[in-house]
């Protein structure tokens, strides 16, 4: 059910005329010592891959879409993996327009 409302706020803000980018993590972690030694994969809207994220790496990943243009009007979502090389939102953006 929570799902539901999440998407009906998310359809808010699509119709509501501001810049938005909405960022979907995987499941949250704790480790902050993954934060330096995995990279995150970044996915178009419902095609997240199931893993989890260091909190401190989605921080990351808000922040950088603040600063990237291309990722307004976007759902992102996200995960990270120690097999995944660490890139920037805008090289991922570059791979998946």
């Amino acid at each position: 059910m929570i799902l539901i409302w999440k998407r009906a706020g998310e359809r808010c803000l699509e119709r509501s005329g501001l810049d938005w980018t909405v960022i979907r993590p995987g499941g949250l972690s704790e480790e902050d010592s993954r934060s330096t030694t995995e990279g995150v994969l970044v996915t178009e809207a419902d095609q997240q891959q199931s893993n989890s994220i260091p909190r401190r790496l989605v921080a990351q990943v808000c922040l950088d879409a603040l600063e990237q243009p291309r990722a307004c009007g976007r759902i992102l979502e996200i995960t990270s993996s120690p097999a995944q090389p660490k890139q920037s939102l805008g090289q991922w953006l570059d791979q998946i327009a």
